[in-house]
């Protein structure tokens, strides 16, 4: 999934765990009427909001990794892309598991049982 996959009314899910909804070509920042030129915003539940502009197109987060998005749910209904309830699991990040040769090692001898030799 991309960031410009997305769409008006879906629902994304931050690595913190928040949500948000998105809202493409807005008008909403109250606070900085003079940035108001058709933005694309993540309106969250606890009140807040980002800018789509932060992310990437791979939707990581500029400025804070715990803002990536890591999943997607698409709404059915206008009630659900409301309040966000009911929603469709769409696409879910695969992180990477970051470990030594040697870790690596174990976690296969432990898998398969068996003795595990690394030639280069």
């Amino acid at each position: 999934m991309k960031k410009s996959d997305l769409k008006t009314g879906m629902w994304v899910e931050f690595k913190n765990g928040g949500k948000a909804v998105v809202l493409l070509n807005t008008n909403l920042d109250t606070m900085h009427p003079e940035r108001n030129k058709n933005r694309d915003m993540l309106v969250m539940v606890s009140g807040g909001w980002h800018d789509l502009s932060e992310h990437g197109e791979d939707l990581t987060c500029a400025f804070d990794r715990y803002y990536d998005i890591v999943k997607v749910f698409n709404s059915i209904t206008h009630h659900s892309a409301i309040t966000g309830k009911n929603l469709t699991l769409i696409w879910e990040r695969e992180e990477t598991i970051e470990m030594t040769l040697e870790e690596a090692i174990q976690k296969l001898k432990e898998v398969t049982g068996k003795p595990i030799k690394i030639t280069i």
